[in-house]
């Protein structure tokens, strides 16, 4: 994403922003639709791709290519941030990139490979969040 100066900038951030928090409300709104609470990512999100990658807080550029299998010049940097966690969606070598809220739901259980879009997830419910059960 390129920088943006004076009030472009800022309509960008409440853009990106609002993309965020609208993603993480659709894995919500699918986890708890299921009543189970299981879930397929392509439940939950409009996407064309094969398979899905979860970016975990804390996790460098480096480490997330080398899940992938494949260089991503666009990969974001979470290595120093903990308040969000991203999905890739990934056909190909394309990727799609969704970042979902923290505080909402936690995705990470490991460094877990690519995986199969199709592929049912687990959930349980926190104390405050929904929290991916390790497959």
């Amino acid at each position: 994403m390129k920088v943006l100066i004076g009030g472009v900038g800022i309509a960008t951030l409440g853009i990106v922003l609002a993309a965020c928090s609208s993603a993480s409300d659709d894995l919500v709104e699918a986890i708890e639709a299921t009543g189970g609470p299981d879930v397929s990512l392509a439940e939950a999100f409009d996407t064309d791709a094969d398979s899905y990658l979860f970016l975990c807080p804390y996790e460098s550029r480096d480490a997330m290519e080398d899940r992938l299998g494949f260089d991503w010049p666009e990969a974001p940097d979470y290595s120093d941030q903990d308040a969000y966690q991203g999905i890739a969606f990934v056909t190909g070598e394309n990727v799609e990139l969704v970042e979902i809220s923290l505080s909402q739901v936690d995705l990470c259980t490991g460094d877990d490979p690519l995986r199969p879009l199709s592929e049912t997830l687990y959930f349980t419910r926190g104390s405050d969040r929904w929290v991916l059960r390790s497959s």
